[in-house]
């Protein structure tokens, strides 16, 4: 019995005309270029927004509450219990700073942990240095100030990446952008301030702080990705809103 075989079908072909077009279609397709992170035409707020804020302004806040506290309490201390009642308030702000560096380089704790800790930490010591300045009545020329402030700039850059911990490095930046927001306004602009050129960069040591705490708070928002990201911000916020803080009340009272 012979079998009877089919014919396979026929391939089919797409026309000429069509293959070519779609060919075409693929030749001009080009991937759009991505928006710039500085375009305001294309800018969206993160999804993460409160999150960032809470991260990054709360912690600002509470240093800067803290900061003021300590400095408010030095004129009632010294008034009503004289040197005995510095020495005492110096003794528990140093073994306050002494418990918060401790806890900025403790292993097991997180790494916002540290930081926050190294934060409160640097502000204890620069607040323990300025009362010790105080009671000794030791003041630190411009020059001598500015040697000093060198000195541990460049004991820090050299430590900063082989050696020191986060909590450490958060330390370190906020003793020193105390001292020196304490040195531009207290030396330079403050006790000169019957001069109109000094009385003029008073008033732009300001202006430049609130520019700095926007530029802060941008990056908070913008650009702060991570945890730690954010604390840095904290430190900017912290300190800008600081110093526009002084000149402000130096200002209007």
């Amino acid at each position: 019995m012979q079998k009877n075989l089919s014919p396979e079908p026929a391939i089919r072909q797409e026309p000429l005309e069509a293959a070519n077009s779609f060919n075409a279609d693929k030749v001009h397709m080009r991937p759009q270029p991505a928006a710039h992170p500085l375009d305001l035409r294309h800018l969206r707020l993160p999804k993460d927004l409160t999150t960032r804020l809470s991260d990054g302004l709360i912690p600002a806040l509470l240093l800067l509450a803290l900061t003021l506290m300590m400095d408010m309490l030095i004129q009632p201390i010294h008034t009503t219990a004289n040197r005995e009642g510095l020495l005492i308030y110096l003794s528990l702000v140093l073994a306050m700073g002494v418990f918060a560096l401790e806890k900025s380089t403790h292993s097991r704790g997180t790494e916002s942990a540290r930081a926050i800790a190294g934060m409160v930490a640097g502000q204890f010591f620069w607040h323990s240095l300025y009362i010790i300045q105080l009671l000794g009545g030791i003041d630190l020329d411009a020059q001598g100030t500015l040697l000093i402030l060198v000195l541990i700039t460049l004991v820090g850059t050299t430590l900063w990446k082989p050696v020191l911990p986060l909590g450490v490095k958060f330390f370190l930046m906020t003793f020193m952008a105390s001292w020196v927001n304490r040195f531009f306004i207290n030396h330079s602009v403050e006790q000169s301030a019957g001069i109109d050129l000094y009385a003029g960069l008073f008033y732009a040591t300001g202006f430049f702080a609130l520019v700095g705490l926007v530029f802060a708070i941008a990056y908070l928002i913008l650009r702060a990705e991570f945890k730690v990201q954010r604390l840095w911000a904290a430190l900017g916020i912290w300190q800008a809103a600081l110093v526009t803080l002084i000149v402000l009340l130096k200002i209007f009272i």
